[in-house]
């Protein structure tokens, strides 16, 4: 089956879905078979759950996805790291969003900051947006906590992670950070 990528926007997003170009949307982690039966409808072929938690021990989802027809991946990234995951990790996982026929609809548990570091890097090699634009939509989407929230632990975590982001993918950012 060919899927057109030159169809309109998709018009049954649910309120925690965004779409970040014609081949790909992220979210949180859908287990209502009726969200998946939607969702096929709009021409999503394909699942990658970045979960590395029990949720993949008992695979509801992977089971409705399998019921329905839609290719189920899960990419094991490991949500208790300070530093993000070797570029090879990102390279599997564009590869798989890239070689799919149809539309990609990528998760984790609550669709923010693995999914928002897959996308940022996906719309950094795929896409036109600018770093700005990116990192703007990471802030908004995964990272709010770095722009409201008072300093503690987790938030010098997430820093830190966003902070090795930054470094090793758009590292003219940083100068400009610097200037400021």
């Amino acid at each position: 089956m060919e899927i057109n990528y030159n169809t309109p926007n998709f018009t049954g997003l649910a309120k925690f879905q965004k779409q970040v170009d014609q081949r790909l949307i992220r979210g949180k982690a859908v287990t209502c078979p009726w969200q998946l039966y939607k969702m096929k409808q709009e021409g999503i072929t394909q699942v990658i759950d970045l979960r590395n938690s029990s949720f993949i021990e008992k695979p509801i989802e992977r089971f409705f996805c399998k019921l329905l027809g839609i290719k189920y991946t899960n990419y094991r990234y490991p949500h208790r790291l300070n530093n993000i995951p070797e570029k090879s990790f990102f390279d599997r996982v564009n590869d798989t969003i890239r070689t799919n026929i149809g539309k990609t609809y990528i998760h984790c548990q609550y669709g923010k900051r693995r999914t928002g570091m897959c996308v940022a890097i996906y719309e950094k090699e795929f896409t036109t947006k600018s770093n700005h634009e990116i990192i703007e939509e990471m802030l908004e989407m995964g990272y709010k906590e770095l722009r409201h929230e008072q300093s503690n632990r987790k938030k010098k975590k997430y820093i830190k992670i966003f902070m090795d982001f930054i470094k090793k993918y758009c590292p003219e950012e940083l100068e400009c950070m610097n200037k400021k």
